[in-house]
C-alpha cells in the first residue's frame, strides 16, 4: 500500500536528487526548501514498503492550484 506524508526539509535532499534525474531545468534543494515553507507550495511525498517512491507538488493561487 502506498502512504503520503507532507514532505519535510528531511525529504528535500531526496526530491532534489529525483528532480535532478528526472528534469533538465530541475529545481535546486534551495529552490525546493523555499517552497516548502512559502505557505503557497504543498509537497506530498509517496512511501511504498518504507522506501520514497514519489512525490508530488501543488502549487496555490488563490482559489486555483497547480498540480506538479
Amino acid at each position: 500500500m502506498i502512504e503520503l506524508h507532507r514532505a519535510t526539509e528531511k525529504d528535500l535532499d531526496w526530491i532534489a536528487s529525483l528532480e535532478a534525474s528526472c528534469f533538465s531545468a530541475a529545481a535546486s534543494r534551495e529552490t525546493l526548501s523555499a517552497q516548502l515553507s512559502d505557505g503557497r507550495h504543498i509537497f506530498l511525498v509517496a512511501v511504498l514498503d518504507g522506501l520514497r517512491a514519489g512525490y508530488m507538488s501543488f502549487d496555490t493561487v488563490l482559489d486555483e492550484c497547480y498540480v506538479g
